[in-house]
């Protein structure tokens, strides 16, 4: 049965830097919910004063990297919400990954490339164009454990989008690219957006944005090819657009959008959504347990503790 949870009509209680989510705002699709989050869940914004934030990923060493792609700059944030740059220029980098050598990968929305940082910083070009084109603005990358990699191509750091003359690609693609080459995975889709592997590796997640709340599942052979394709979920009743993904350890799914932050079972099965006072854009699993959700929302990060723990490929 759906419904909305509600013991007080307050939208958040502010107190000690943490904001109180009051269930008004988780909306719960079914009960397994709990099995995800607290009832008493809250909500910490841990920092805070940006442009516009995206592309959060945990490094190792115990920190989180995200992007803010007007300022042009990849920031590194603590635990204790200390923050301070990391790379800048960063080619307004939007998703980032860690790759199986430990480099951080960026996918540079007005770069209109894919780049490597490795420990000292020096930077590698992994791809910038497709069949001697220009790729259009790279939003998100996800490593399978043998170093290859999938990344959806939309063109929201083009001009005009896709009316602009710069884009040579003629589809905004979802492609996989091992040992040099790159193979279209999905050219059909509007505008893919977030990408995540399944821990097994055998199904890959794509959002789709600005026409519907929709996600797709792809089944893939050990080579990284499509077997079969289908809709994980699509709910045109909830508003905004989907972008982020991540998934846990039991290949459980986290969604991010302007909708929320919205939880789905392994099989595709809504569980609940979580609003957050600004709209959220991606999110990242972090922390030495790997059971906070690490969330980037406009001009903010925020942080909610998850029981499940996350998955990393690396």
């Amino acid at each position: 049965m759906n419904y909305i949870y509600k013991v007080l009509p307050i939208l958040f209680l502010l107190c000690n830097g943490s904001v109180q989510a009051q269930s008004d705002f988780i909306t719960i699709k079914d009960d397994k919910l709990w099995d995800f989050i607290a009832k008493d869940l809250k909500i910490d914004k841990v920092s805070s004063g940006y442009q516009f934030v995206e592309g959060p990923v945990w490094h190792k060493d115990g920190f989180l990297l995200f992007s803010d792609i007007p300022a042009n700059i990849i920031f590194k944030l603590t635990t204790e919400g200390k923050s301070s740059v990391y790379i800048t220029p960063s080619g307004n980098s939007n998703g980032l990954s860690i790759d199986k050598l430990g480099n951080l990968v960026a996918c540079e929305h007005f770069g209109r490339r894919l780049v490597s940082y490795d420990s000292q910083g020096k930077l590698t070009v992994l791809l910038d164009k497709i069949d001697g084109k220009r790729i259009s603005s790279p939003n998100d990358v996800v490593f399978k454990k043998d170093g290859s990699f999938f990344f959806t191509d939309p063109p929201y750091g083009l001009k005009n989008n896709d009316k602009d003359s710069l884009k040579e690609l003629k589809s905004n693609g979802v492609y996989y690219v091992k040992e040099g080459k790159t193979t279209v995975i999905d050219s059909t889709l509007k505008r893919p957006n977030g990408v995540a592997l399944s821990p097994d590796e055998k199904t890959l997640y794509v959002a789709q944005s600005e026409f519907g709340w929709l996600w797709k599942a792809y089944q893939l052979n050990e080579d990284g090819k499509v077997k079969s394709s289908q809709v994980l979920m699509e709910e045109p009743e909830i508003l905004g657009n989907p972008d982020g993904i991540k998934v846990d350890v039991e290949g459980n799914i986290y969604c991010s959008g302007n909708g929320g932050v919205v939880i789905l079972d392994k099989t595709g099965k809504h569980l609940g959504t979580i609003k957050l006072p600004e709209n959220p854009a991606n999110l990242a699993f972090g922390d030495k347990d790997l059971q906070s959700l690490y969330i980037t929302a406009q001009k903010s990060i925020y942080r909610i503790r998850i029981k499940k723990k996350g998955h990393l490929a690396y």
